[in-house]
């Protein structure tokens, strides 16, 4: 079976005004990295702006909010925008952002920390952004990044989750997971616990490379007080191009 999260769309009345004269503020980020742009009321971009990841859940609201403002700014620069003229609108799908207290508290806080961000503030997930973008009139996304999700909406506006739920409780399919089940995979084959079903080889030799390390012991940091999920999951990376190579540890891991 499956367990499904019902999600509602908000909507802002923005005061009327010629469309191009309208500005645009959309941020989308997943737990790596971030990308921004403004666009005028005809759709067009004229600004942009990048940065590191957003999920609050990782860094908290505060430093999620403080992050957002630093790259507002600058993409405001890069379209000639004062930094107190606020946009009509503020848009954030972030990683992450799928309650809608945390949303509020987030858009909240956004605003506390810069008044003339935008005179409205919207924030989804990462999947609502993606989604609403490519299929206006309903249809499904599915994201496999450094975690993984998907949301499904109907045309008559419903919409259905399946997944996005972290690191610790899933994101199967994503970036971390999988360089999580590689360094698994070796340690419960040099244990006897669990035999590889395929030489680990390749794979403990692109895991000692991507942590510096040279024993397990040495890779007991990352898990803990060096622990960034972002770096764990750029493993994944080189556990890629040993699968396209022809390893079949690696192919595995990706099947």
């Amino acid at each position: 079976s499956v367990t499904y999260k019902v999600f509602e769309t908000p909507a802002f009345d923005i005061p009327f005004r010629k469309v191009e004269s309208l500005s645009f503020f959309f941020c989308h980020s997943g737990g790596t990295h971030s990308n921004l742009v403004i666009c005028d009321g005809l759709g067009r971009v004229v600004g942009r702006s990048r940065g590191p990841g957003t999920n609050h859940w990782s860094m908290g609201i505060d430093e999620c909010a403080q992050r957002v403002i630093t790259m507002l700014h600058a993409a405001k620069r890069d379209a000639g925008i004062p930094l107190d003229t606020p946009l009509d609108s503020l848009g954030l799908t972030l990683s992450g952002c799928e309650q809608e207290s945390s949303n509020a508290m987030l858009a909240a806080r956004v605003r506390e920390k810069d008044a003339a961000c935008a005179q409205a503030v919207y924030v989804a997930s990462d999947t609502a952004g993606s989604l609403f973008t490519g299929a206006p009139n309903g249809g499904m996304v599915l994201i496999a990044g450094t975690g993984s999700n998907s949301l499904l909406r109907t045309p008559d506006g419903h919409q259905y989750g399946c997944g996005g739920w972290g690191y610790l409780f899933g994101d199967e399919g994503g970036a971390y997971w999988i360089a999580f089940r590689a360094v698994k995979t070796v340690f419960d084959d040099m244990d006897g616990l669990r035999p590889a079903p395929h030489n680990t080889e390749l794979v403990w030799a692109a895991v000692r490379e991507h942590f510096r390390a040279e024993t397990r012991a040495d890779l007991l940091p990352y898990a803990s007080t060096l622990f960034d999920k972002s770096h764990f999951a750029g493993l994944t990376a080189k556990l890629s191009k040993l699968a396209e190579s022809g390893d079949a540890m690696s192919q595995h891991l990706f099947a």
